[in-house]
């Protein structure tokens, strides 16, 4: 009686180890399983793809955006297509067209050819960003600094990377200001850009204690050397300080 009292309970203990060991194993086989498709799944997820194009000067500048764009962030797909700027406007407007319109394009980056002589390049700018707001697409400007494109009211989807050329009159006063110089004499030039710095300049000093001594404007066949030498020179002028806003080829042959 006590043999069979044993032999009962070792089938019941075999029983249940038996079925326990058969759960883990039903249980490592699921996880396994899912775990595979989740692996599956994240090698077949289609990632979000971004393009960009870019307007540059030159293909150096297009290497350099097309080895930013492979080497982008993992989770995104990011390619570029570019073309280089032409100082003609409306070429520049109809490449933008063109290759926008095949690429659907996410963003623009759009350089500035650096060229003192030549005006269009403002009106080129103009044209991409006036692109860029018909289709709603941001456009971000690398080296551009004119004082137009801040004007939101016409440049509503433009992302600068440099300051405009209005900050500079901040930077003028703040230096002034830290430097504790009262007296001041303010050159610029007869350009829009110019004027508009200017313009912002004696509106910062209006309500301060620095005074614009003097207010010259010159033409682009002014010699500085004898302008300065003029004031310099001058007895009634008390200022030691001259603040000139000029171009650089101007300031190449001072």
């Amino acid at each position: 009686m006590t043999l069979l009292w044993y032999l009962c309970i070792f089938f019941i203990y075999f029983s249940f180890v038996k079925l326990k060991i058969t759960n883990i194993n039903i249980t490592n086989i699921i996880s396994t399983r899912s775990s595979d498709r989740l692996e599956i799944d994240n090698s077949t997820r289609k990632l979000p793809h971004v393009t960009i194009l870019g307007a540059l000067i030159n293909n150096e500048h297009i290497k350099i955006l097309q080895n930013t764009s492979i080497d982008s962030n993992k989770d995104l797909n990011i390619s570029s297509q570019s073309f280089i700027l032409n100082s003609n406007p409306l070429l520049t407007m109809l490449d933008l067209c063109e290759i926008g319109n095949t690429s659907n394009a996410k963003v623009i980056i759009a350089g500035h050819m650096i060229d003192d002589n030549n005006d269009d390049d403002d009106l080129t700018l103009n044209a991409i960003s006036y692109v860029s707001n018909f289709y709603h697409i941001p456009l971000i400007t690398i080296t551009s600094r004119e004082n137009i494109l801040s004007d939101k009211a016409l440049h509503d989807f433009i992302i600068r990377l440099a300051p405009p050329y209005l900050y500079e009159a901040d930077a003028w006063f703040s230096i002034i200001q830290k430097l504790k110089y009262t007296k001041v004499v303010l050159i610029y030039s007869q350009e829009e850009e110019s004027r508009m710095v200017a313009s912002r300049f004696q509106m910062l000093t209006d309500d301060s204690d620095i005074q614009i001594e003097r207010i010259e404007e010159y033409t682009l066949n002014t010699n500085f050397t004898s302008l300065i030498l003029n004031l310099t020179t001058e007895d009634r002028l008390l200022a030691r300080v001259f603040i000139i806003h000029t171009r650089q080829i101007i300031l190449i042959s001072f």
